[in-house]
């Protein structure tokens, strides 16, 4: 069964999650709201929403995907190892195996991408949240419970760009372009970088439950200021540096696009997402210094983790500059600036940590 606006009111009365009046009073609406999957937001007299996602085709990749999600999910209402995960993730309200469906609560709230956008100097204590946030994510007790019980879901599995380096980026890519193959002969021609990449690869630890697709994107600000989490999918047992990498990655990449705007090199819609220099320094401060602290590193371990994190950083903005140009059909100033940045990392992180982060 392929949920849509006429039969869905029916799978939510067998779920008992709406009663039949709900249904024909004036507030019940149904939105849908697709991406990847089959989304919904059901709104209810009651003020309790919900979020219905189901995949759209019952391919295996889609379907174990969102039974990884619907587990995370699970365990944060089931497993009291998991309860501290309650407070980062939308209520969990069911999911069926069978028709692959999951529900949970719909909240009201804005991504963190379009709050920055309207606050653009936002002191909500964001990055203090993320750090805490993804502390708690990263409990090292965790990944035996997912290994002993729910291994199906949970693979551990590599992140696809640290095998870039390997046959010089090619293996996986598609290379049928003329601006994917511009940019991987740029690439190409700075051994330098190549190296750099080939060497990181080895640094992927596998300790921790780590989200994985952390972006501003997939993190929620409620109208209290509170930040949670979603889009569980590609949750996994992994290298909790991966999530850290993250969080610079996006920030930098507001950067680089604020920078660009400064310097009058590309044209910024109200659509993108810009920091300055300052604002990004200041929040990348705190997230680490708080992280650090959540975490108990003394001064090597700190100066370790960072290197490894910008290194980690730098494998993104390689992996965004194909995303960048796959769907634009072009090799522009901000993939020039983010492949750019990368290089700098890899080359020299001591100039980057003293002279962009300011650490």
């Amino acid at each position: 069964m392929l949920l849509n606006p006429l039969n869905i009111p029916y799978f939510l009365f067998n779920e008992n999650l709406i009663a039949p009046e709900e249904v024909v009073c004036k507030d019940f609406t149904i939105h849908n709201n697709h991406s990847r999957n089959n989304n919904f937001i059901i709104n209810k007299y009651q003020d309790d929403p919900l979020f219905v996602k189901q995949v759209k085709t019952y391919e295996a990749e889609k379907i174990h995907t969102l039974s990884r999600e619907a587990t995370c999910y699970w365990l944060a209402d089931n497993n009291p190892e998991f309860s501290s995960w309650k407070a980062i993730m939308p209520e969990y309200k069911t999911f069926d195996f069978n028709n692959h469906i999951l529900v949970t609560a719909y909240y009201p709230s804005s991504s963190l991408y379009d709050h920055l956008k309207e606050h653009p100097h936002s002191k909500n204590n964001i990055s203090n949240q993320m750090a805490k946030i993804l502390y708690d994510c990263h409990n090292p007790r965790l990944p035996k419970i997912l290994q002993d019980q729910y291994a199906q879901y949970f693979p551990s599995e590599i992140p696809f760009v640290f095998k870039m380096a390997s046959d010089h980026f090619r293996s996986g890519w598609r290379q049928n372009d003329a601006h994917t193959r511009e940019l991987f002969e740029l690439i190409q021609s700075d051994s330098d970088y190549i190296t750099s990449m080939e060497k990181i690869s080895h640094q992927w630890e596998t300790s921790t439950i780590i989200h994985a697709d952390i972006k501003f994107q997939n993190l929620l600000i409620d109208p209290q200021g509170q930040i949670k989490i979603i889009d569980w999918e590609t949750c996994d047992i992994g290298d909790p540096t991966w999530d850290l990498a993250a969080v610079f990655h996006m920030y930098f990449l507001a950067w680089t696009n604020g920078a660009l705007q400064s310097n009058h090199k590309r044209e910024t819609s109200s659509s993108i997402l810009t920091f300055t220099e300052s604002y990004m320094q200041n929040q990348l401060h705190e997230f680490w210094n708080t992280y650090g602290a959540c975490a108990g590193w003394n001064e090597d371990q700190t100066d370790l983790m960072l290197r490894k994190t910008l290194s980690f950083t730098a494998l993104k903005l390689v992996h965004t500059s194909f995303e960048i140009t796959t769907q634009s059909k072009q090799i522009d100033s901000y993939v020039g600036k983010i492949l750019q940045l990368g290089l700098n990392i890899l080359k020299d992180p001591d100039s980057v940590i003293k002279e962009l982060l300011n650490f």
